[in-house]
């Protein structure tokens, strides 16, 4: 393989310009560029990351750590991360835990392994404790799901005004037997969003009916089970809130497998919904919910950790992003 050195005696400069050229940290003369570049490309050199990172002292990678990565909020967040980390010439390790606690540990030790000079971490329930412990002195920004005990900075939603905002909606259109089917309160999202929905509620004199409130995990499988749960008791409602989309696409299925009919005969509204115009094509029934802002909340952690990597912040920054409202037709079925 060629070496710096030997693109450098070919394109007639020293190998400190070949250098700067690589890592994009000094001029070079337009035209010298170019001749390094048909160098490098005949010759189809590929530079030494783990050289370069021990003598710039950084690896210019960092890691992103998701619970899934088959869900299409995951999806839109990386994709935010992605964008925004290129303005940087960085790269990115994306990591999959499944909520799995132990794998979360594994692949953070493989990330500092790895030299990571920072992590993007959307992490799984409170067991994450071990997180102090293994992500060390590695800038960290939390990002969805965070934790007041952890100094670390985080990126989030304003979770309890979007639950509020929704089922407010649903009130001042005559709804008051609403089904909460939210999220585990062992996660900040999911407790902050029982919070503004029953403060929703508790502000309209309405007294939530326990028979009509189920916390399950943020999946489909988790929506669907707690509607089938609530529709076996055969207590009445109008109207349902779910705390995120694929909750509401479980319960959807369920309602449907009844023989009810959404939004005719049950109204269905989510905490979120995705930024990209085609959820309505993919989820009509919804007829409204929050607009999430994943993409942003990828590009704004990243904006934040790079802060933190080239010691322009202190760790401990806390950002909350505004959501949108997309109401569709919010038709009575009382």
């Amino acid at each position: 393989m060629v070496t710096i050195k030997e693109i450098a005696e070919e394109a007639g400069v020293s190998v400190s310009t070949v250098s700067r050229y690589l890592n994009k940290s000094g001029y070079v003369k337009k035209e010298t560029a170019e001749r390094i570049k048909r160098i490098i490309e005949k010759h189809n050199f590929v530079r030494s990351n783990i050289a370069r990172s021990l003598v710039l002292q950084k690896s210019h990678t960092i890691g992103l750590v998701l619970p899934h990565i088959n869900s299409p909020f995951f999806a839109s967040v990386a994709t935010g991360v992605e964008s925004e980390i290129k303005k940087h010439d960085y790269e990115m390790i994306i990591c999959h835990t499944r909520e799995d606690a132990e794998a979360e540990k594994r692949m953070i030790l493989t990330l500092r392994e790895r030299r990571v000079d920072g992590i993007i971490l959307l992490p799984t329930e409170r067991s994450t404790i071990h997180i102090d412990l293994k992500i060390g002195d590695i800038p960290t920004v939390f990002i969805a799901r965070y934790y007041d005990d952890m100094p670390y900075s985080a990126v989030y939603v304003d979770n309890a005004g979007g639950s509020k905002r929704i089922i407010n909606l649903l009130i001042q259109h005559g709804h008051r037997d609403i089904a909460l089917i939210i999220g585990r309160k062992t996660y900040t999202s999911g407790k902050q969003r029982w919070e503004g929905a029953l403060q929703a509620l508790e502000e309209a004199n309405i007294t939530p009916n326990p028979a009509l409130m189920k916390e399950c995990s943020f999946t489909a499988e988790g929506g669907y089970k707690a509607m089938k749960e609530i529709l076996a008791t055969n207590k009445k409602f109008t109207a349902v809130f779910a705390g995120n989309h694929l909750i509401s696409a479980g319960c959807m299925r369920a309602i449907f497998e009844e023989g009810l009919s959404v939004p005719d005969d049950i109204v269905m509204t989510a905490f979120e919904g995705f930024e990209d115009s085609f959820a309505e094509f993919i989820m009509p029934e919804i007829v409204t919910h929050n607009i999430h802002p994943s993409r942003q909340m990828g590009a704004e952690a990243v904006k934040i950790l790079m802060k933190e990597i080239n010691g322009e912040i202190q760790p401990g920054q806390h950002l909350m992003l505004e959501m949108g409202l997309k109401i569709q037709s919010l038709r009575k079925a009382l």
